[in-house]
């Protein structure tokens, strides 16, 4: 995530980018055939972030915003071919957490991020999530 303000905003203007994959080897058990799937998504964002810095080191922060997220699926049966299938979409995200400034340009902290509201037509289901993770960031300008 990366995010920027004027001295005078009020709230900063924030974008992130997300990417994973997984790759899963399973086997049909007729016609006894190995097949591996391989699923990739990419999450794009833009919001508004509310970082309080009144405290010289201690920031906690609130966020929110609109996601795209992009689902692909990749199946390959050994002997039987392959078969593609992706789809995408639009949701909310909210988010939230605090950092520490340890060091002129360091940041460590805990992050929590949850994204509702997206539909897919793979397989009838959403990309909807919740996610709570540690930050290791670099932070600008760099100010004590």
């Amino acid at each position: 995530m990366v995010d920027y303000a004027e001295a005078n905003w009020p709230v900063d203007v924030a974008a992130a980018y997300y990417r994973w994959s997984e790759r899963t080897d399973t086997f049909v058990l007729f016609p006894f055939t190995p097949v591996e799937v391989e699923t990739r998504i990419s999450e794009g964002s833009v919001g508004v972030l509310k970082i309080r810095k009144q405290a010289r080191h201690f920031r906690p922060f609130l966020g929110a915003g609109i996601a795209w997220v992009k689902v692909e699926q990749v199946t390959q049966a050994s002997g039987a071919g392959s078969a593609q299938d992706s789809d995408t979409s639009f949701g909310g995200y909210a988010e939230g957490g605090v950092n520490w400034r340890v060091a002129r340009y360091l940041n460590i902290g805990v992050h929590a991020r949850f994204l509702l509201g997206t539909r897919l037509d793979l397989h009838g289901g959403d990309a909807d999530y919740a996610q709570v993770g540690f930050v290791l960031g670099w932070g600008w300008p760099g100010k004590k």
